[in-house]
């Protein structure tokens, strides 16, 4: 399940970025199921990127920074990345951040790794960089805008530490 998936990567280490892309959003659930197992270690930026449209509840909080995506007709990509200092976990799957899509429907998806002893899929997070950077980037604004950039920078200093190329030629 994605949620495993999620609360099983680095569980000891503090985490330098969290994103959740979706499309249908429940806020209560997230808030109340969710966030509780997945700050039981300091994360320094979670944002949510969401459509407006596609809201089921909502819920304060002051643990992370929700955005409505403002450039596409339709925000639909599923997505949570979680980064730790030496390495990123990516879950693409079916799954919106609901109770359904997490808890109660079947759904697909895929995990990638990336960090010292996974390198594998170097070229698919070099991608999902561009894709933050270049895509959803138009999506968001003010804070939302500064709280992804940390994210993409994140993933990048990951990516610059696991290349693939750079390891080859210092050896």
């Amino acid at each position: 399940p994605v949620r495993d998936a999620l609360l099983s990567f680095a569980p000891q280490e503090p985490l330098q970025a969290a994103l959740f892309l979706t499309y249908s959003f429940d806020g209560r659930w997230f808030e109340e199921e969710l966030i509780p197992d997945l700050c039981e270690r300091p994360i320094t930026t979670i944002l949510v990127v969401r459509d407006g449209r596609a809201i089921s509840t909502e819920a304060p909080s002051a643990r992370y920074r929700k955005a409505n995506a403002s450039a596409s007709t339709v925000f639909h990509p599923k997505l949570a990345l979680l980064i730790a200092e030496d390495q990123a976990r990516a879950v693409i799957s079916s799954a919106n951040l609901t109770r359904g899509g997490f808890e109660r429907q079947r759904e697909l998806g895929r995990v990638f790794d990336l960090g010292p002893s996974n390198t594998g899929s170097h070229a698919f997070f070099q991608s999902l960089h561009e894709y933050l950077a270049r895509g959803v980037a138009k999506e968001v604004r003010g804070d939302s805008a500064r709280d992804l950039s940390r994210i993409t920078e994140a993933l990048k200093s990951v990516l610059d530490r696991h290349d693939p190329g750079k390891v080859a030629t210092s050896n």
